[in-house]
Parts: structure tokens; C-alpha cells; sequence
């Protein structure tokens, strides 16, 4: 889906920069900040949200060699070099300290010598405004490390540029050095040693046809070692071919083009058989343009100049060693860019990508236009997420992206990416266009699949064919965060002034349907009228159609092949490409809606998936005040649990024999024979992008969650907790065989029939020292009653969340602060009124329904309960799917929460009848959800070790694990007595909903047992075991809940 996406980082401020390519296609930009700072940025593949690291290249340096205060210390220039021969680095940066300039050099010299050359500005120590030119020589043992070399002729500071290079037939390299000052200008090489002998080696003088003024240079390599020259004077390019630059030779003119003119710019490379030249202009324009090594006579054979960027103040550009691939890096208006051009087999588009670094949390987060796919990977016997499994991933070109919020570049060989717990990778894809990266999927033996992220646009795209049609399109005026709020104005797509013929035209084009088609013109005719068309790729073309307002163009069709062809003229040239990808036709949708005065803007706005923020504050509003009651009801029953637990457990005991003696479910055929995990359904089922984009940003950003102005105070318990801890160790001998053949069901269960888990739950129970827990009950209601006055405190407590909140805040003008509630709710609300819009048509809680009101304004949990009771069935219905979807789905995203419980009291289905078994049902509910928040690293910070046979008790999580453990085996209890309930009713769906509800509570159960043993077994062997078991019960419990909630008003 084409969104809006947000990411937390900052856009770095350059001063100057030069980059290299490491071996590996990433980057490494070397940067001197306006803070005269200098850095080395290095990007970094699936190690960051951002991908970008900052190295401080300057400050170990300076107090290593400076002590004392260096804070006014600035780097004034720099300079990087990179052996072609082995890949090594040199450095070196001018320092400015106290009115003195230091150089520093930093050189990895793998044999051979380095000539090291500085020119310094006299006009710091005279009033002479020229240059002196010294050689540095590091390796010397007595002298002077620096050595005068002046140039011959007189070069004014600022006014010139240098290129290092050799002329054929010369032994060592040498400097060529173009001064333009006033009306007149040299252009002179002068060998950096005199390999003849002592003194100045003599000059060479080249010249500029008509002795025209060189305002840029740039050199290249040959095989052999000798350089070519390039010079740009006025708008011509010229180059000075390495066998012909003594003997007044004239260069030759290759390139004229008023792209080209006032270029002060100049780069050049060779790469696998093309030579690249990238220049930027005065006007703050950044352009290239390429020619076929063997050509490079014919001028003819030269590509036009393609303007890339406008309003670049500074520019470095590569070829990418990997894959041969146009690189530059731009900085300008505040932003620092790289701009790559795909590989040309695909169309050769250029895309721009903003270099983002790591920010604080509390920072505002970034904001872009994206592509954002979802891939779901089920197990094959299952309708279950393949958690943690390896997904090779490729895509048509090289392609920066996040990945479950992580910066990854996608190569065109495939690469290995895991999935998260849910079974999906989050490709998030930075454009700004209609372009998207083609992505090649495969998961072992499997056959690879294509998604093209693109589809749904231009399917959308195409289908205004018509005129009637293209006048109809709008979309909102003003959007949010993604998103509409309220009843917003819309904006005509096609602006009502463009006339009707040309509105017609562009409709025309997309009737004739396959691969994005239409086509105006006939191949065969125009082919033969311009038999002299020079060949360029598409992206090329589209970046000069989109810089150059005058060109003319037109789409074309080669009726035999079904071949979509594009030809401009430009100046007087006519220029052709062939459109044979998918993102060469989108750059012609580009071109195509542009014809009518529709922008690139409105397009994105058009075709992006918004969403409706009113909708989605509604359906927040009725979970979290569904949930803020029902967590007070559970507060407000604390203090009668005791009692309700003291006098009821002996009943309880008795019909735990009762049902124990009966635990056959055959009755229900497949649900309760087939193994656990056929009865679920996948719980990312139409979760969508858009759906989980809150959920997306929960999970990439859990650990920076901050508390605002700190976690709220809890009472102290310590004595209490230890009292708590003590029961825990006295009961433990007794309690130790009853956990550890939980521990087994647990690691057994998505492999049992729930017939079968029953059976081997009542043996378990039948052997079970209830005793033993009502004594650990016991101690554990003294703790929760001391601080349950601060657990809803805890939870209203104020938390910036990064992206979340930035998103809130810009939707809600007064929204005030989110809390951990908050939190869950929003996640929640957003998953499912999403995906409810899409499969329903509507919202799942509707502005003027009156059940909706009730519920959100709702004071006590009485209120509550009597609202859902006096609800039409269809609300109940909505209710009872919301509650149970939520439950899965935010299994895989965070703690289980109460949702489950909150659909089935307020909406059950056959729920527990017997008295005794729903008080305990009661308490052993009110206590978990209590325990959960209680014993949370948040809220309890240290705890003293105890020792449980061989679990140590040592943190937190230990404490709350082992207690929720221990109030397992009477929930178990309560489950199999449900069971004995139900199978006393005749079947149907509303009892397959209740059989589903308890089968996910058992798995439930063992995923609450796995967690115990994983957070506090010291053996590494057992630990992985358990998590396996947890991560294959969290899925089976989130499935059932689905299936549940699908059943469940069927």
C-alpha cells in the first residue's frame, strides 16, 4: 500500500563531503559539518532503525594531541583517497586552532610511496592572494616533513581547480591545475616529481578552443595508467584524450548543452566499459551524463546530459564497485540525499533516498511517503504464523528499505531476513513517486514469488479510461498523519481548467488494457520518420522530462510485439526508449498526468491509503473504557477475593473430582480429536499494512518507550514480597511435581487433541496440592492489595511512545498525553477497525449509535454490563469479534491483555453456570491481570533471589512467571470443569465458540508455564525449549481466539 510513514531520525547538515564505496555496496561518507566537525557517516544494513552511523573522526584526535579546551576547533577542509590497486584509505584534514592551521593525516600505505601534496593560500601570511603548493613526505627522519613545490605559473586562491592525472608515455603522475580569474584562463600539468633530474619538471600548456575560459575539470583512468582530461568551457564539454595532450593538440568537443553551462563541478569515472561524468552548475544544479568507453571519439555516442536535482549545494558522486551502480550524494536546502539509479536492465530509473541519522526518542519523528508491503508466512500444516523463519528476499535493483523497522538494502542476489514472532517482515519503501522496489520471495524449497508493490496504484491508475472519470477522481484536501479527520474538502485530480481534448487524450491512453497499456501513435510510422532517434533509458528520459518543461513527447505502440516505446525531442535531437518494466510505464504515468497539470503530489494523494481517524478514536474510546472498568471492577473485587476463595475452595475441590471422572469430548468430532493446532486460523488474517501500523512502530520502538516525569511511586511491599517469596520456596517441594509436569503439557500441546490435553490435565489436577496454592494465594492477595491503588495510576500514567505519540499529536491537536492504556487500545482499535472497514464496508462502531455511546460513556462496570445486555444483536456481534480479535492479534504484539474476558462476561457464549467455579473463575482472573502489572520490571525493580527447586526466583519477571504458574493449576481447573459444563449441551456454533474460548485458554496456560521456565531456568538447553514452547502457544492461542470470534455469532 502506498502511505504516509514516519521514522525516527535526523537529517544531518553538511558542510562538504567526499564518500567511498566499500566492498561490500555500502557507503561510507566523509563529512565536515557546519559545526566544523568531521565525521564519517557509514551506512550499516540491519543493525539500525536509521541505517546511517556516526563516526567522530576529530575529537579523540584533538584531545590526544591538544590539551586542554579545543571547543573552538574547526576543520577547514579535507580530503580522502581511496587505492584503486587495494582498496586502502588515506585521509587528511586541515585543523584551525588558535589562528593555526594543523594538518593531520591519517595514510594506510601497503608498500610503494605517497605523495602527500597541500597548496596553501599566502594571503594568510602576506598580501599576495596566490597559492604555494608544498609536498608532505611523513616518512622523513630529519628536515622538514614539508617541501616546497610551487607551481610555475602564478594561481589565484579560490579561482582554480586541480585534477591529478598522467599523460601517456610519463613515468610518474602529475597535477593538472585550471586557473580562471577575470577574462583569462591556464590550463597547465606539471609532473609531481622531475623524473629527469633536479629542479621543476616543464609544464605542459593545454588550450580551449578560442581560448575559452575552463570552469571545471576532471580526469580518467586507462587501462595503462595514463588519464584522460575533461574540461567544460562556456556549455561545451571537451576532452583532451592521454596521447594527445603535447604538441598543441586541440581537444574534441563532445557535448553541447546548456545543462552543462557554468558547471564548477566536475567528476569522472570509469566503470565495466562507461565513463560517467557528474557535474554541478552555479545554478545549484546536479547533472550526468555517460558514453561507452570505446566510444568515447564520437561524440555522438554521448548520451544527453540528465538533469537530476535542483538546489544542491554540494555534491559526491560514485560508481558502486558492487554492481556498477550511479551513486551521488547531495547536500542542499537542509538535506542530505543520495540519489542511485537502478540497474539499467530494469529501466534505469533514479530514485532519491534522504540519509537519516539516530535521534534521541523524545525527538520529533520524520515524515515520507512510502510503499509499505506485509508479507505473512503460515506454517504449511497450520493456519499459523511461521514465527522466526528465514525468507530469502531480492529486489529488481539495489534498494534501500526498513524491515521490521530496520534499515536494510535489498541487493538483486537474494539475501536472508528472519521473520518476527507473527510470522511477517514490514518492508517499508521510501518514494516520492509512483515508483517501488519489485521484490523476489522464496522460503526453502518453495517456488519464489514476485510482489510488485506498484500493482494496486496502477491498477487504480488505469482505471480512469474515461473522461467522465478522470473529472470524478478527487481525494481529500487537507490529510493527517495518513489519515482524514472529520468531513474534509476534496480536490479534483484532473484541475477543472485543463480542457476537455486533453483530458480525452490521457483517458485514451490506458483503455487498451495488459501491462498498464495505451498507447497513442503507431511504432512502424514514427520509426520510420525518425530513423536517426538516439537510444537513452527511461529513467533518464523521465528525469529530463521532469527538469525540462519544454520537451515534447510521445507514447507509442509497436503494434507486433506489444511494445510500448517513448520518443522526445530535446533541442533539436529526438531521443527513444524502450518502456519494457513496470517502473519505466510508471515513469510514464508520471509524464502522462503531468500533461493535464496533475503534479506528482496530487497523484501520491490520490493513490495512497488514508485512513479515517474519527472511526478509529471511536473504536479506541469503547475498548479502553471497556477495559479501564473492567480493570477497576478487578480492583474493587480485591478485598472480597480472600473470602470468596477461603469459602468456596473446599466446592471447588469436590467438583474438580466430579468433572476429572469424566473428561470425554468425543462428542464434538474435530474440534476436540484433531490436533490443537487444525482448529485455528491465522491470526494475521487481512491484517494489513495500514492495520498494523501502529502495532509496526510499538514493536521497532518497545525499548525507548519513556515514562514522563518517571513511573508513578509504589508503595513499599518489600516485606510483604518477601513474605511472598518465602511461601513461595516452603510450597515449592510441594508444588515441584505438579509444575514440572505442567512444563511437559505445555511443551506437548499443539501437538494434542484438546481430548487428549484434557485427559493429561485432570491427572495432573487429581495430583495437585491445592492446599499449597491457597497458601501462595493467600500471601500473594496481601502484596496486590497494598499497591492495588497505584496499578491503574500505573497504567494512566503518561509514556511518549516515538512515532506513535508524533502521530497523535498531529492528528489530535488536544490530545493529552498517552498512557500505557492508551497504548494498548490505540494498537487494538487500529487492527481491527481497519480491517473491518475492508471486509465490511463500515466502521465497526458508528458515530450516532446510540449501544456505542452507551458504552464509552459508561461510569461503572454495572453500567457496562447493562449497556452490552440491552444491545441489538448486531453490536453484540461487532463486540463479541472486536474483544476475541484484539486478544489475538495483540498476543503476537504485546502482553495479553484482558480482552478475552472483557467479550466473554459482557457477551458470552455458554458461559461457566456452576456458582462455585465462576467465584474462583473470579478471583484467579482478577489475580493474574493484577499479578502481570504488579510484578513488572517497571514496577518492581529489585527483588531478593529465592530458590524454587532448580528455578531461581531472581528479578521481577521471575517472581510474577512462578505466581502466574502457581494460579494455573485452579484456572486448569475452571477450564476442564467448562468442558464438563458444555458437553451437556447439544453442538452448534455458539458452543464451537465457547470449546474454541477454553482450547485457547489452555494454550493460555502452557504459554504462561514456558515463560516461567525461560525467564528463570539457568540452563541454556531448558531455556530454549521453552521458548520454542511459548512462541508455538502464544500462536495457537492467538489463532483460536480468531477462530473464536469468527464462531462465535455465526
Amino acid at each position: 500500500e502506498p502511505q504516509p510513514t514516519d521514522d525516527e531520525g535526523d537529517t544531518p547538515v553538511s558542510g562538504s563531503d567526499s564518500l567511498l564505496p566499500p566492498l561490500a555496496g555500502h557507503t561510507i561518507l566523509f563529512s565536515c559539518d557546519t559545526s566544523g566537525v568531521f565525521h564519517a557517516i557509514e551506512e550499516q544494513s540491519g543493525n539500525s532503525h536509521t541505517g546511517w552511523k556516526t563516526h567522530d573522526l576529530l575529537t579523540v584526535v584533538l584531545h590526544s594531541h591538544f590539551p586542554g579546551d579545543v571547543t573552538g576547533v574547526k576543520v577547514r577542509t579535507f580530503d580522502v583517497g581511496q587505492s584503486a590497486l587495494d582498496g586502502t584509505i588515506g585521509l587528511m584534514m586541515a585543523v584551525s586552532l588558535d589562528d593555526t592551521d594543523h594538518l593531520f593525516i591519517s595514510l594506510e600505505a601497503m608498500g610503494g610511496v605517497q605523495y602527500l601534496v597541500v597548496d596553501i593560500d599566502r594571503s594568510g601570511i602576506t598580501a599576495d592572494h596566490h597559492i604555494s603548493r608544498y609536498h608532505i613526505d611523513p616518512s622523513r627522519s630529519s628536515g622538514h616533513y614539508w617541501v616546497k613545490h610551487d607551481v610555475i605559473v602564478d594561481i589565484s586562491a579560490g579561482k582554480y581547480q586541480s585534477a591529478v592525472g598522467r599523460v601517456s608515455g610519463k613515468p610518474v603522475d602529475g597535477i593538472y591545475t585550471a586557473e580562471y580569474a577575470g577574462g583569462s584562463a591556464q590550463l597547465i600539468y606539471e609532473l609531481i616529481i622531475n623524473w629527469y633530474g633536479g629542479g621543476l619538471a616543464t609544464p605542459i600548456t593545454l588550450q580551449i578552443p578560442g581560448r575559452e575560459v575552463p570552469s571545471a575539470i576532471a580526469t580518467t583512468r586507462n587501462g595503462e595508467g595514463s588519464s584522460d582530461l575533461y574540461v567544460i568551457a562556456g556549455s561545451t564539454l571537451y576532452r583532451f584524450t592521454a596521447d594527445e595532450q603535447e604538441g598543441n593538440f586541440e581537444p574534441t568537443a563532445l557535448v553541447t548543452s546548456d545543462v552543462i553551462a557554468q558547471t564548477d563541478t566536475l567528476r569522472a569515472m570509469n566503470h565495466d566499459g562507461v565513463t560517467s561524468l557528474w557535474g554541478m552548475t552555479g545554478s545549484d544544479q546536479v547533472y550526468y551524463l555517460s558514453c561507452e568507453t570505446s566510444q568515447l571519439y564520437d561524440s555522438k555516442a554521448w548520451k544527453l546530459p540528465v538533469p537530476l536535482l535542483s538546489g544542491v549545494e554540494r555534491m559526491s558522486p560514485y560508481i558502486n564497485r558492487v554492481d556498477g551502480g550511479n551513486t551521488i550524494f547531495t547536500a542542499g536546502n537542509g538535506r542530505l540525499q543520495k540519489i542511485a539509479q537502478d540497474d539499467p536492465a530494469t529501466g534505469g530509473l533514479w530514485r532519491s533516498q534522504n540519509i537519516i541519522l539516530a535521534s534521541p526518542p523524545d525527538e520529533k519523528s520524520t515524515s515520507f511517503k512510502s510503499y509499505t508491503t506485509t508479507i505473512r508466512l503460515t506454517q504449511k500444516d497450520a493456519e499459523l504464523p511461521a514465527s522466526n523463519t528465514t525468507v530469502r528476499l531480492s529486489a529488481h535493483s539495489r534498494t534501500p528499505v526498513y524491515i521490521n523497522g530496520l534499515y536494510c538494502v535489498i541487493p538483486p542476489a537474494p539475501i536472508q531476513i528472519p521473520t518476527d514472532a507473527g510470522g511477517s517482515l514490514t518492508i517499508i519503501d521510501t518514494t516520492e513517486g509512483l515508483n517501488a522496489a519489485v521484490l523476489t520471495v522464496s522460503v526453502e524449497d518453495d517456488p519464489a514469488i514476485t510482489i510488485n508493490s506498484m500493482r494496486k496504484s496502477m491498477d487504480k491508475l488505469t482505471s480512469l479510461n474515461s473522461t467522465s472519470k478522470l473529472r470524478g477522481a478527487q481525494f481529500p484536501s487537507t490529510t493527517v498523519a495518513g489519515g482524514v479527520v472529520g468531513s474534509p474538502d476534496y480536490t479534483h485530480l484532473v484541475d477543472p481548467s485543463v480542457n476537455d481534448d486533453d483530458v480525452s487524450n490521457v483517458a485514451i491512453t490506458w483503455i487498451f488494457g495488459d501491462l498498464f497499456n495505451g498507447l497513442v501513435g503507431d511504432f512502424e510510422d514514427w520509426a520510420g520518420k525518425l530513423a536517426d532517434t538516439i537510444g537513452s533509458l527511461a529513467g533518464d528520459f523521465w528525469s529530463w522530462m521532469k527538469h525540462n518543461a519544454e520537451a515534447l513527447g510521445q507514447l507509442v505502440k509497436d503494434a507486433a510485439t506489444g511494445t510500448l516505446h517513448f520518443f522526445a525531442k530535446i533541442g533539436d535531437s529526438v531521443y527513444h526508449a524502450v518502456l519494457y518494466t513496470m517502473h519505466a510505464i510508471a515513469g510514464a504515468a508520471e509524464w502522462i498526468y503531468k500533461k493535464i497539470k496533475t503534479g506528482i503530489q496530487d497523484l501520491l494523494g490520490f493513490l495512497e491509503m488514508l485512513f479515517e481517524w474519527d472511526d478509529i478514536r471511536r473504536s479506541k474510546d469503547v475498548i479502553h473504557n471497556a477495559f479501564k472498568l473492567w480493570m477497576q471492577h478487578q480492583l474493587d473485587y480485591l478485598p472480597k477475593a480472600k473470602d470468596a476463595l477461603d469459602q468456596n475452595i473446599d466446592a471447588f475441590k469436590q467438583g474438580l473430582t466430579e468433572w476429572t471422572q469424566s473428561t470425554d469430548i468425543s462428542a464434538f468430532g474435530g474440534l476436540s480429536q484433531n490436533p490443537i493446532s487444525q482448529n485455528t486460523e491465522d491470526p494475521n488474517k487481512d491484517q494489513t499494512p495500514g492495520s498494523k501500523l501502529f502495532a509496526t512502530h510499538y514493536q521497532n520502538h518497545a525499548n525507548e518507550v519513556q515514562y514522563i516525569g518517571g513511573c508513578p511511586e509504589v508503595v513499599s511491599v518489600e516485606d510483604l514480597i518477601n513474605d511472598l517469596l518465602a511461601v513461595i520456596s516452603q510450597e515449592g517441594a510441594v508444588l515441584d511435581d505438579t509444575f514440572n509436569q505442567l512444563t511437559t503439557l505445555a511443551q506437548d500441546l499443539s501437538s494434542l487433541s484438546a481430548q487428549d490435553a484434557l485427559k493429561r490435565a485432570a491427572a495432573i489436577l487429581l495430583g495437585a496440592a491445592f492446599s499449597s496454592v491457597q497458601v501462595v494465594v493467600d500471601a500473594l492477595l496481601n502484596v496486590l492489595y497494598k499497591v492495588s491503588e497505584t496499578v491503574l495510576t500505573i497504567l494512566d500514567a503518561p509514556i511518549r511512545v516515538p512515532i506513535i505519540s508524533d502521530i497523535l499529536d498531529a492528528v489530535f491537536p488536544n490530545f493529552k498525553m498517552l498512557s500505557f492504556l492508551d497504548l494498548i487500545c490505540w494498537i487494538a482499535a487500529m487492527s481491527f477497525t481497519v480491517v473491518h472497514k475492508i471486509i465490511e464496508g463500515s466502521a465497526p462502531f458508528p458515530k450516532d449509535n446510540v449501544y456505542v455511546q452507551d458504552i464509552v460513556s459508561a461510569g461503572t462496570w454495572e453500567q457496562l454490563e447493562d449497556a452490552c445486555q440491552k444491545s441489538d444483536l448486531s453490536f453484540q456481534k461487532t463486540f463479541f469479534k472486536a474483544t476475541h480479535s484484539i486478544a489475538a492479534f495483540l498476543a503476537l504484539v504485546v502482553v495479553a491483555t484482558g480482552c478475552q474476558t472483557i467479550g466473554d462476561i459482557l457477551v458470552p457464549r455458554y458461559p461457566v453456570k456452576n456458582e462455585v467455579v465462576k467465584t474462583i473463575s473470579h478471583v484467579t482472573t482478577c489475580l493474574g491481570i493484577l499479578t502481570s502489572i504488579v510484578f513488572s520490571s517497571t514496577v518492581q525493580s529489585k527483588l531478593k533471589a529465592k530458590m524454587i527447586n532448580s528455578l531461581s526466583v531472581a528479578d521481577p519477571r521471575g517472581v510474577g512467571a512462578i505466581v502466574d504458574v502457581i494460579l494455573v493449576v485452579p484456572r486448569l481447573a475452571v477450564t476442564g470443569w467448562h468442558f464438563y459444563e458444555v458437553t451437556k449441551y447439544s453442538t452448534g456454533a455458539t458452543l464451537t465458540a465457547a470449546i474454541l474460548g477454553e482450547v485457547s485458554s489452555l494454550a493460555s496456560y502452557a504459554s504462561k508455564i514456558s515463560y516461567a521456565v525461560a525467564v528463570n531456568d539457568e540452563d541454556p538447553d531448558s531455556r530454549l525449549i521453552a521458548v520454542t514452547a511459548k512462541a508455538a502457544c502464544d500462536d495457537l492461542y492467538s489463532g483460536l481466539q480468531v477462530a473464536e470470534s469468527i464462531a462465535g455469532f455465526s
